[in-house]
This record gives C-alpha cells, structure tokens and sequence, in this order.
C-alpha cells in the first residue's frame, strides 16, 4: 500500500494528460528515415535489417566517439503539448564490445530533450543516462541539468531499479510536462515506473527544440560496440502498459456464509487507482459498484440477497484512465445468518466433478460430487464434522432445523485418529456408517439423502465423494465442515455450495419442440413454394388455350348443368385432366369458375331487371334456390335481396 501511494504521489506530481493522440511515430525501416533525423557524423549511424525490435530495420549508432541523431520538435512552451506533458518511447539493445578489448564502464547518455531558453541557450534537459552496475549491466535514469539546487527524484522502494543487460531489447518510457519553468518529468523502464522528478528551472525555458537519440559530449570511444534504437514514438497518451487485470481476494470462488453486505476485496497493481465490481444474482438482477483511490475495499451500500447465489467479477482503472478487462467469475452465496466460528483459511472445502476440477457449481441427479477437505499439516486432527444439506447454512449445530434426522440433513463423524472411520448420528449416539447396512438401529444407509464413499487421506487432504439421487430436492445445496484438534479445540472452513438441478434434459424439451415445429413449418413452406414452381414452369402454350377455351364454353353454358366429366369431353379430355390443366393455368377449378360466372350474372341481373330473386337462380343455373342464396351470400358478402336494395338503379 505504500508503495501504491509513492506511485500515486508521484502521478500527481507529473499530471498525466488525457488521450490525444501520436506526434512522432518512427520504425527506422530504411534510409528515408535520414530525411528527418539529422545525424552528427555520416558512418556513426546506420539503418540495418539483421536485428529489428518490429518492422524491418533499426537504427544502429556505433560507440566510436561522438554519435547522435536528433529530429527537430519545436514545442514551444506555451503550447498543450508542453503544458500537458507528451510521452516519448522507444525500444533500446546494447551491444557489447568483443571479447579482446576490456569493457571500461562508463556513463551512456542514450535519449535527451534539447531546452532553448530565453537568452538562446540550450541545454539537455532532460535526459536519459545509464549507470554501470556490473559486467554488462547498467542502470537507467533520468536528469536534468539546469536546475536549482539537487533534482529531487522519487524512486520508491520495491519498485524495479531499471535494469538493462546487453544484447536484450528493452522498453523506455520518459514524460516530459513544462509549466511556468517548472519540469516534470517520470522514466518507465519495460513499463515498470522507475522515477519521478519536478525541477524548477534556472533559466527562462521556452521551446523543446530538438529530440536526441545517442550521445555528443563524449569525445572518447563509448564502452559498448553500438546501441540499436526502434519502434520510436511521441504522443500525448502513454502507449503502454495496458490495464493489469486484477485478482478478487475476497469473497472466495464458491463461498458461502458470506455477510449480506460484504466488503469484496481486490488486487490491482501500482498502477491501479480505482476499482469497479459487478455482481449478477440468479434471477439476472446486476448490481455495479467502485471504490477509488488507494482502498483495496469495495462495499455496497444495499445488502445482497440472503441464500441467493451471486457471480462477481471486478475490473480496474489504471491512473492513465484505461480499464482492464473483467475478471473471471466468481460465485458466492450471501446469507444473514449469524456465526459461531470465523473461518479459518488454513482450512478448505473444495467440490468437483474429478480430483483435477473445482470450479463446478451445478450438479443434476445421479452426478457424483466430489468432496476435498484440506487441511494444515503441522496440525493433528482427531475428527471432523461434515454437513451435507439442502437446509440454510448455520454453525449452530444444536439449532438446525433437522441436525439429527439423517434422512433429511446429512451430518457425518469422520475419524482420523486410528484410520478412517465414518459415523452417523442416530437417536443421540454416534452408530457406526457399516453398521446401518443390517438395519440394527432401525435406518438403513438407503435413508440417507446422500452416502459418502471413498474415503481417502493422504497429504493433508481428506476425499469422498457422494451421489446425489432422483427424488432429493432441488436447490442451493451447503457444505460445511468443523475440524476438532487433539484437545478439543475446533476449527471451521469456509462453507461452499453447489446447485442441484433437474434433470439436464427437461430444460431443453420446450426450446427443442419449438425448434422442430419451426423446422415443420419451414418445411412446409418450402415443399409448397416448390410445388408451385414446378406448376408454374410445367405449364404449356397448348394449356393456357384449353384454358382460355374452358372459361368461354362455361359462360355459355354457365345456366346449364355441368360435371367435370362434360367439361374434358368437350375438349377431348378426361374431366380430372380438364380440371388439372384449368387449376394449373387460372389457380381455381372449372367448378369454382362456374360459381363466379353465375354470382356474377346474377349481380348484374339483379341491378338492371324486376325478376324475383327465384327466377333469377333458376336462370343462371341454380335449381336449388337455397344453394343460390349461400353461394351468393359467400362471393358477395350480403343475401341477394339486400344486394338489390343496395344496387339497383
């Protein structure tokens, strides 16, 4: 935590910007790069393609005397840029001498910032500069020149000192602010925070006038054969690291018993300045909730639930305003009940499918749970208490609602003092687990809502597993358990739980029957769309003229009694063929076209003429006057009386 908040003070102190965007962006991929860096000696630098941090070439600068390449930048200090602060970052390789010659250790100024200040002077300020630490190793800094007094630096203990070793690549990350002839600036080495500085100037600064990769006051061979530089770029945001996802402490995966209203604690990183928590009831219900600054400690301010299982998952915000991604899931059961024993986390209660799987929380009927109960192996554990039940979790053994009905609230006596050996409570006395198997006490080990099997011991760990069988009630099922030392002294660990569900296949027999009535559905559609396209593409010429031939012979002989049969015999055809070719042309049977021709002779003779509704039925073709009056009530809506009224001329 204190390290956190060296780290938090000296953000402060650098007042990190808000996204803007890249100024300077170089890959050194070939000699092109030369139009905008200006070098001080032609052979000191070079592009070459044997060793790149990223893309095709780097820039190497060689040790022999002075060698620097520098791109002008003219920020002037009135500017956002300046004011707000930019970072530069860039990646760096040493490469060592050869073996004959002696390494001699000296400083290496690798990166600085030209300052102009108002009399026109320049200076490097500020800059970045390794230090030896050892055959082939140095340490990196930051300084400045023009100063008032010492520069006072930030350097917190435990953070990482910067180390660079020859022959790898590394990362470096400065940033620079300047407000009112005070500098700030921080150095990220690998994007690990090394140091923080704020100086106040001497002199009246003005602009940044240059940006310099490599070193001009060293007038003497340089103690390393070259230093590679790539992947080099300004901006007004960092460019890295991202977000460190953060680790939840508490509540533990699968705990249960926890306080309504618990506090859920985090691990971020020394970059991680707030947290946010999300937790989802079984019900879908989402609850969000954070905590800034320095605190680890997130609490919501409405208690959960009570026996209602909850996932939690947490992210967090780095002081650079990025957020991390979620955590994974966590689940806990929050429960208002009140506690004997705190738990002990020397104590554990894991379940699983196999020995390899702890994460399972849902189990359907004829799985097999398995148990694992650990424990500390300097303490000598004579026995332990475990509960298996469907009942809401509470230490008081004495005051559940079933502790001594076997048949309805597991509790199981496990011995370890003199191997392993099992007891069920039984009318106030501890009966031996084999002994139920003759049904001497009047239970059998069938009665039992779950039986353990497969006790083991071994390092510290004690495994069973259980069945869980049809007819046991569905639900949020607990484990717990007590540990009793020799002396009597008892230690519990953390509940856990898991959910009993139905049978896996009932709660997808409604989505499947909706599905393969959709696929029927679907189906049907298909055969019939295709069945009309294939009428469609099969119809002749020839047929749209019998076709055609069929609706004039109908509307003259439409007052006549006609079959189907008299119909194709007409036209030298069968009546079920006279009907095929007639519904496949016009869609409706010659019978249906018929009905039509008559309604509609009828309409027309009931608006123009005095004929009484019966003459006129008779006269289109209807000798039943009742089969008129439904057919004309079908096609036209209304009786042909009221037609009359509401038509006639």
């Amino acid at each position: 935590m204190i390290f956190k908040m060296l780290f938090l003070l000296a953000a402060c102190l650098i007042n990190f910007p808000a996204f803007a965007g890249t100024i300077v962006s170089e890959e050194f991929d070939s000699d092109s790069a030369f139009c905008f860096w200006n070098v001080s000696a032609e052979t000191c630098a070079h592009i070459q393609s044997q060793v790149a941090y990223s893309g095709k070439g780097a820039l190497e600068l060689h040790g022999a005397g002075s060698c620097q390449v520098r791109r002008k930048l003219m920020f002037h200090k009135s500017s956002d840029i300046v004011r707000n602060g930019f970072y530069t970052r860039f990646y760096c390789k040493l490469v060592s001498q050869d073996d004959s010659i002696a390494l001699v250790q000296k400083t290496l100024l690798i990166f600085s910032l030209t300052l102009m200040y108002l009399d026109e002077k320049t200076q490097f300020d500020p800059f970045i500069y390794l230090e030896p630490a050892g055959e082939e190793r140095y340490t990196a800094k930051i300084g400045v020149r023009d100063t008032l007094g010492a520069s006072p630096r930030l350097a917190p203990a435990g953070f990482s000192t910067g180390i660079i070793d020859f022959s790898q690549w590394h990362c470096f990350e400065i940033f620079v602010s300047l407000d009112n002839d005070t500098l700030c600036d921080s150095l990220f080495v690998d994007d690990d925070f090394i140091a923080a500085q704020k100086t106040k100037l001497k002199g009246k600064a003005e602009t940044f006038q240059f940006v310099n990769i490599g070193s001009d006051y060293m007038r003497e061979p340089l103690p390393v054969r070259s230093i590679i530089f790539d992947h080099f770029t300004i901006a007004t945001h960092r460019t890295g690291p991202d977000p460190r996802v953060p680790s939840i402490l508490f509540p533990r995966n699968g705990a249960s018993f926890i306080p309504r209203s618990p506090s859920f604690m985090l691990r971020g990183d020394c970059f991680t300045d707030s947290f946010e928590v999300l937790a989802v009831s079984e019900n879908k219900e989402e609850r969000f909730d954070s905590v800034f600054g320095v605190e680890d400690k997130c609490c919501f301010k409405e208690p959960f639930a009570g026996h209602t299982a909850y996932t939690v998952c947490g992210r967090a915000k780095n002081v650079f305003g990025s957020w991390s991604a979620w955590t994974g899931k966590s689940i806990f059961i929050a429960s208002p009940d009140t506690r004997l024993f705190v738990p002990d986390s020397n104590f554990s209660i894991s379940i699983g499918y196999s020995s390899s799987d702890s994460q399972v929380r849902a189990f359907y009927e004829n799985d097999t749970v398995m148990i694992r109960l650990g424990m500390p192996a300097e303490v000598n554990i004579m026995y332990l208490l475990l509960n298996v039940s469907s009942e809401r979790f509470s230490s008081d053994w004495e005051k559940r609602w079933n502790v001594f009905e076997p048949t309805r609230n597991f509790i199981g006596n496990v011995s370890l003092a003199r191997g392993i050996k099992l007891y069920i409570p039984i009318n106030g006395k501890w009966v031996p687990e084999n002994e139920l198997e003759t049904g001497a006490p009047g239970l059998i080990a069938a009665d039992l809502p779950v039986r353990l099997s497969g006790l083991k011991y071994a390092k510290n760990t004690l495994s069973a597993a259980f069945t869980l069988k049809p007819g046991l009630a569905h639900g949020i099922w607990y484990i717990n358990a007590q540990f009793i030392v020799q002396g009597g002294k008892a230690y519990q660990a953390q509940s856990t739980f898991f959910r009993f569900e139905p049978p896996a296949y009932k709660k997808y027999v409604l989505p499947v029957c909706i599905f393969l009535v959709f696929c029927v559905f679907i189906v049907g559609i298909l055969l019939l769309y295709r069945r009309k396209r294939e009428e469609i593409q099969s119809i002749t010429p020839a047929m749209i003229e019998t076709s055609r031939n069929i609706t004039s012979y109908l509307l003259e002989q439409h007052m006549h009694k006609l079959s189907n049969e008299d119909i194709g015999r007409k036209f030298g055809l069968t009546g079920h063929r006279a009907v095929a070719i007639f519904k496949a042309v016009t869609g409706i049977t010659p019978t249906q076209k018929l009905m039509l021709i008559r309604i509609e002779k009828a309409k027309e003779l009931l608006r123009t003429s005095v004929k009484s509704v019966t003459d006129i039925g008779y006269e289109v073709g209807y000798s039943d006057l009742r089969l008129f009056q439904r057919n004309f009530n079908k096609i036209a809506g209304m009786n042909p009386r009221d037609f009359r009224s509401k038509y006639k001329h």
